[in-house]
């Protein structure tokens, strides 16, 4: 097979997407040595960036493409792009999968990035709301297959379709390094000394976006009256000026990989009330370290959390304040480590690699 795998939406920062694209096509590339890989990058995209050590494949080539992987350019130039690669396969792993008649396309849907009233982006005139109704409609419609990578994911943006049951909808879970909770001691002391962590903390990891119940979750740690700390970690896209906030709560931009591991192994819980999650890699994180999830009692992050949440209601300050003080207040905070870790072997990029060549196989055929 001749397979087209568009990576454009990757770029070197830390995202849910990067490491799906990236752990995803490491993992294919190692189990597949018989089909061409295709794997089309953004233009601006660095020649240092991880992706290209792919290059150590015979069976893979790259190309540059200078289009935004979104908007109506994705939709009325990429085609012509496609037809030309003349691929058995597109694979695009997002919503808005620029559909090619005679060509069968695979999508990778991580979530509806809008939930009711609520949406992952800033939308004041309603025009990226229309564009992503009508791309995910049409993708539902007219791929060959569909991934989603949880089963919430998967029943939320089925719930309204007629045509739910149809085979050609798939469950893949996302991958998860089992060695993320690997830590030396000496990384375990720098990061206590550089973060100077002396008190007990309860720690969020991910972008700052409205999505993701910021505010509201400081103002429910501020309600608990603790002399706990709150930290988070994230690039600052809403700018929130976390300098106003009492000194309890800590903003921190951006950490290395060594770094991150020390936070999760000094804090005491992960702080998770998002509002839209299509999978949720900080809950698999935070239990690689045996910490407990104080997070949304519903979708992914339920799903992932399983027996390892705290549940909270994330429209309900008071609730999310009073599962904080409940949890800060016990004796024993800790899982059991053995527990979380037999638990996140579920979640393999071998795994998740096998079914989705198993996808590719299946659709080339049908």
């Amino acid at each position: 097979m001749r397979i087209v795998f568009d990576a454009r939406l990757h770029f070197p920062v830390v995202s849910g997407m990067s490491r799906y694209i990236v752990n995803l096509l490491n993992h294919l590339l190692a189990i597949d040595n018989e089909n061409q890989y295709i794997i089309l990058v953004n233009g601006q995209l660095p020649e240092s960036d991880e992706l290209f050590l792919l290059q150590k494949y015979s069976n893979v080539t790259f190309k540059k493409i200078a289009l935004h992987h979104m908007g109506i350019v994705n939709y009325t130039k990429m085609p012509a792009i496609i037809r030309e690669l003349n691929p058995d396969i597109y694979h695009y792993p997002h919503l808005d999968a620029p559909i090619v008649k005679g060509i069968k396309t695979i999508a990778t849907i991580h979530d509806s990035n809008l939930s009711g009233n609520i949406k992952k982006f800033d939308d004041p005139f309603g025009i990226k709301t229309w564009y992503f109704k009508k791309t995910l409609a049409n993708t539902l419609k007219k791929a060959a297959s569909v991934i989603f990578i949880s089963n919430a994911a998967k029943n939320e943006i089925l719930s309204d379709y007629p045509d739910a049951s149809n085979p050609k909808f798939k469950l893949v879970y996302n991958g998860f390094d089992s060695k993320f909770g690997e830590i030396s001691e000496q990384t375990i002391i720098d990061v206590k000394s550089k973060f100077h962590l002396e008190k007990p903390f309860l720690l969020y990891v991910g972008q700052i976006r409205s999505h993701k119940n910021i505010r509201r979750m400081v103002q429910s740690f501020l309600k608990t009256n603790s002399d706990w700390e709150f930290i988070l970690v994230g690039h600052n896209y809403m700018k929130i000026d976390f300098s106003k906030y009492p000194k309890n709560v800590r903003y921190l931009s951006i950490v290395s990989e060594n770094e991150l591991k020390g936070l999760y192994y000094h804090s005491k819980a992960f702080v998770f009330p998002s509002f839209i999650e299509g999978f949720g890699f900080p809950v698999l994180e935070s239990l690689s370290f045996g910490k407990p999830i104080i997070g949304t009692n519903y979708g992914a992050i339920a799903e992932i959390g399983n027996g390892f949440l705290i549940g909270v209601n994330p429209k309900d300050e008071n609730d999310i304040t009073a599962k904080m003080s409940q949890f800060m207040n016990q004796s024993e905070t800790e899982l059991d480590l053995a527990d979380c870790q037999n638990y996140i072997q579920k979640f393999s990029w071998e795994t998740c690699a096998e079914e989705v060549l198993a996808i590719y196989k299946e659709t080339f055929f049908v």
